[in-house]
């Protein structure tokens, strides 16, 4: 999940950077004339939205991929059973055993 999500917020920021920087006008009847396309802010919005919602997934799925259980040492989530009597000392996990 986390590798998914760190897809999703670069994809996300680069999507939204190339859409703040869109050009949305174009020329007009003189060379120093520019008129705002409505076609081409829609474009950007719609890019700008597209974008901001991967990074908001990107970012969800990295939250909820450092609480996996793959992330915590297998030793600290080891449940022993009481009933069970070890046999050899190797059985014992190292953090319950008694230093002389």
């Amino acid at each position: 999940m986390k590798t998914w999500g760190w897809i999703l917020v670069v994809i996300g920021a680069i999507a939204a950077v190339t859409a703040i920087f869109m050009d949305v006008s174009v020329g007009g009847s003189t060379p120093f004339e520019r008129i705002n396309n409505m076609g081409l802010m829609d474009e950007r919005r719609n890019i700008l939205s597209i974008g901001e919602t991967f990074f908001l997934a990107g970012i969800v799925l990295l939250g909820f991929g450092s609480l996996s259980p793959n992330n915590h040492k297998a030793e600290e989530n080891r449940i022993i059973d009481p009933m069970k009597i070890p046999t050899e000392k190797s059985d014992i996990p190292a953090n319950l055993m008694v230093q002389k």
